[in-house]
């Protein structure tokens, strides 16, 4: 009997596929992007229906049983549930107003376009590989498993790690409750020490610095603003600015409802526009960076002073 376990990472950006044998060698494993040749492949099935007879027929000729997992819980968050019914995941639906204002520095209509993204590639997750199972293998027998994203992200850093034991940040826009979880690695187990729940994001954040920068978060180009970094200086008021939309507190992340959306309006002023040289932005990349620097310090160093490890995994 042969059971092959097929992941699909179905995030809306950069999907993959791995094909693994019950002996758990990965067999076959491939960023989406690369069959489609479309950089990041937004959007974009995990299991291109034409790639995946061929994947199966090199990589699972007598095949008994398939397992297909995703990196998502299929039980969505009561928030997405409750605008989803409202609408708001529509493309009509993007065009509301009235709607009252996410506590987040990103604009209503981009947040809940990734929740609509996400919503779309969670439920038509591994749509293509039954089609295909069902006409060549009708035989096989076929479950399915659905995993805590953030959990994957730990399980990626610390299963990859050399060490058996570990403090394990995972630093994200956003999963099934929050934008961040943390965990304690030991013992080839992983216990969740916090889960963050709400809008508090340090990649929003991040992405909102990029799009400051005059770069473009979609395309995956936050890496700009880190190689940019370096050129700039620190720039007090805008320091200043950045400080007084998030805040993080333990592991407590944070954006201030007082003055968040005043902050946010300020710092249109040191936006670079697409006609301005990238150099203009240095100083906002440096700020930017500075600052994220002094938020994740202050979350690894809980995280260490909780776990009491010296080992640390990232995922995210």
């Amino acid at each position: 009997m042969s059971k092959y376990y097929i992941g699909l990472s179905v995030t809306y950006h950069d999907p993959a596929l791995a094909i693994i044998d019950d002996q758990g060698n990965v067999l076959f494993a491939e960023a989406t992007e690369r069959y489609l040749q479309n950089k990041r492949a937004l959007n974009c099935v995990a299991d291109p229906l034409l790639h995946v007879k061929d994947l199966l027929e090199q990589y699972c000729p007598a095949a008994d049983e398939f397992i297909i997992a995703i990196n998502w819980r299929k039980k969505r968050p009561l928030y997405e549930n409750v605008v989803a019914a409202l609408g708001c995941l529509t493309a009509p639906g993007l065009l509301k107003t009235g709607i009252k204002k996410i506590r987040s520095p990103l604009r209503n209509y981009q947040l809940h376009h990734m929740i609509a993204s996400q919503r779309n590639c969670i439920t038509s997750a591994g749509l293509n590989l039954v089609r295909i199972i069902s006409e060549h293998y009708p035989a096989c027998g076929i479950s399915f498993a659905d995993y805590h994203h953030h959990l994957t992200h730990a399980a990626t850093a610390c299963y990859s790690s050399p060490f058996t034991e570990a403090a394990c940040a995972v630093i994200d826009s956003f999963g099934e409750q929050g934008s961040m979880a943390f965990y304690h690695f030991k013992n080839q187990q992983l216990e969740c020490l916090y889960e963050a729940k709400g809008t508090g994001s340090i990649g929003f954040y991040y992405m909102k610095v990029t799009e400051l920068c005059g770069f473009d978060w979609l395309k995956g180009e936050e890496w700009k603003v880190m190689g940019l970094a370096p050129y700039g200086k620190l720039n007090p008021e805008l320091y200043q600015l950045l400080k007084s939309t998030i805040s993080v507190q333990g592991f407590t992340c944070q954006h201030h409802s007082k003055s968040l959306f005043t902050s946010i309006t300020a710092l249109e002023k040191f936006k670079r526009h697409d006609q301005d040289p990238i150099e203009q932005a240095a100083d906002l990349a440096y700020t930017g960076q500075y600052f994220f620097a002094e938020l994740m310090t202050s979350l690894l160093q809980h995280l260490q002073h909780e776990t009491g490890c010296t080992n640390l995994t990232l995922g995210g």
